[in-house]
């Protein structure tokens, strides 16, 4: 029998079906729950290997079968950055970079992020208070005028509300 879900933790954080977060990220439903909950596959011997969750789901331990908004907007990121070809393993060594640098669950909603589609890149705001782009898996700073003509625009998140900065990311 299951434990009973603690709907207190619940309240304020805003719920999303499956369903509702595909048809909003224009993912499927499937592949929504890929990232949120890591997979298992077999690889070419028969071994079966697994992948962990790229999104530190926010309700993983209510055991309520669905993604909070700043989950949702988690798997936005995600799934633009696969649209500009950026491998799922990138993606995830990013989130997990990023998740340690920015000491936050959800760090895609508190940066601006960009890629050139083969690696992923945050704006940082110096300790001077100028701004940097950083190489997350890396963690070094690049040379923006070098690196920014040929990165895609990103969104960044001011004071809770994302916003496009330029194209579409």
């Amino acid at each position: 029998m299951n434990a009973p879900i603690n709907t207190t933790k619940l309240l304020g954080i805003g719920l999303y079906s499956y369903a509702d977060a595909a048809r909003f990220i224009r993912t499927p439903a499937r592949q929504l729950r890929r990232w949120m909950r890591g997979y298992e596959y077999k690889d070419q011997s028969g071994a079966v290997r697994s992948q962990p969750a790229v999104v530190d789901s926010e309700l993983s331990t209510t055991g309520f079968d669905a993604i909070s908004f700043r989950d949702l907007l988690e798997l936005r990121f995600v799934r633009a950055f696969r649209a500009h070809d950026v491998p799922l393993q990138t993606i995830r060594r990013t989130a997990e970079a990023a998740r340690e640098l920015f000491e936050t669950t959800h760090p895609f909603t508190c940066r601006r992020f960009q890629t050139d589609g083969r690696k992923i890149f945050a704006t940082v705001v110096e300790d001077s208070g100028g701004e940097s782009l950083i190489d997350l898996v890396a963690r070094q700073n690049v040379f923006a005028k070098v690196i920014a003509p040929s990165l895609y625009a990103g969104i960044e998140f001011d004071v809770g509300k994302a916003r496009r900065s330029g194209g579409s990311l």
